[in-house]
């Protein structure tokens, strides 16, 4: 397709059968801590948002949102958007409001290749929530010598 100069274009979005996220929080725009870093570079391109985060393999790596939305409270959908390129599923711990569950972040096939992870959760109303995403056991044996994995790309978490 070509369009000129001072042409108009005219795209028609048709509606899929998926829900569209009440909030997004891009992880970018997150507290981290131990080692967890901001990347924008090329090797996790297909991220939303502005970049991602490089969650390391070590224990207690996390990334942490603050004030998180949760409307009126209750249970909730939690969505977690990643890539995963490493030669295995990781662990990750997730705390939401101080209460702990897991999260298994599955091979995605490469750092630019995106998936979710999904748990329910349960939020109170208003600001006063507080999720934290953290590596934990990330590691690798190859001839008795341990290596450590890398957790994942965490680009995003979405609130239906």
């Amino acid at each position: 397709m070509r369009v000129g100069a001072g042409e108009t274009l005219l795209v028609r979005c048709e509606a899929i059968d998926e829900d569209e996220p009440s909030v997004i929080y891009q992880a970018e725009n997150a507290v981290l801590s131990s080692g967890a870093e901001h990347a924008y570079s090329i090797d996790g391109i297909g991220f939303g948002g502005n970049g991602f985060v490089r969650l390391p393999a070590f224990e207690g790596a996390n990334v942490c949102w603050k004030s998180v939305n949760g409307k009126n409270g209750g249970e909730k959908t939690l969505r977690i958007r990643y890539s995963n390129g490493s030669c295995q599923d990781v662990n990750a711990l997730l705390f939401v409001n101080g209460k702990l569950s897991t999260v298994k972040l599955k091979k995605t096939g490469g750092w630019d290749k995106y998936q979710y992870a999904t748990v329910k959760v349960n939020l109170a109303a208003g600001t006063a929530n507080e999720l934290k995403l953290e590596s934990r056991g990330n590691f690798q044996r190859i001839n008795r010598v341990v290596y450590p994995l890398c957790a994942g790309y965490i680009d995003e978490f979405q609130i239906f």
